[in-house]
């Protein structure tokens, strides 16, 4: 039987939440972590780089092989009225 994923089956990073905790420079690293019930659900390495953020993981879909996995997901900034900025990643 094959399962479809729903979007409660994926995980999220927030860019202004890995600010806080200090992400702000090239060259920072670290692991998130997912918990239910006190069970870890899923973990993802990052590191910043100039280009962006790159993701390191290891994924198994529904029923398959484990494919290690390492992205860049690239990361813009937009000025923001008062000489801010705010991140996005590209489309």
């Amino acid at each position: 039987m094959h399962l479809t994923p729903k979007t409660t089956d994926y995980r999220s990073i927030d860019i202004a939440w890995l600010r806080r905790k200090g992400a702000r420079h090239v060259g920072y690293s670290g692991r998130i972590t997912w918990r239910n019930r006190g069970e870890i659900t899923g973990a993802i390495g990052y590191r910043l780089e100039s280009s962006g953020l790159r993701l390191i993981y290891r994924n198994t879909p529904y029923a398959g092989v484990p494919e290690d996995v390492n992205d860049l997901i690239p990361v813009i900034t937009t000025r923001m009225h008062f000489g801010s900025v705010r991140l996005m990643t590209r489309s």
